[in-house]
């Protein structure tokens, strides 16, 4: 009869721990997905923010090529187009005999 109630107080005290740690990991596992969706949320508002930045970057960077001052002290350069030769490449050097 003893050992059958030390067995009874066993099981009863590994459910109920059993039980706790159950409830604890639940807990853990809610306060995790909350700061998942934190996380996101922040992640997101940091990549809008980035393109919104990279866009007004880029609007910067045109206004400062069309300012006059720039144009002064960079003057646009012009293109000379070459025309490829055809039947020939340009790099092959020829001799005279």
């Amino acid at each position: 009869m003893d050992t059958l109630i030390q067995a009874n107080i066993f099981f009863f005290i590994s459910s109920l721990s059993v039980i706790i740690f159950t409830f604890f990991l639940v807990l853990l596992v809610i306060k995790l997905r909350k700061l998942v969706m934190t996380v996101n949320s922040f992640v997101e508002k940091l990549k809008n923010t980035s393109d919104q930045m990279s866009e007004e970057a880029k609007e910067l960077v045109e206004d400062i090529k069309q300012s006059p001052i720039f144009r002064l002290i960079f003057p646009r350069r012009k293109r000379v187009s070459q025309k490829p030769v055809s039947g020939a490449d340009s790099r092959v050097v020829r001799r005279k005999v």
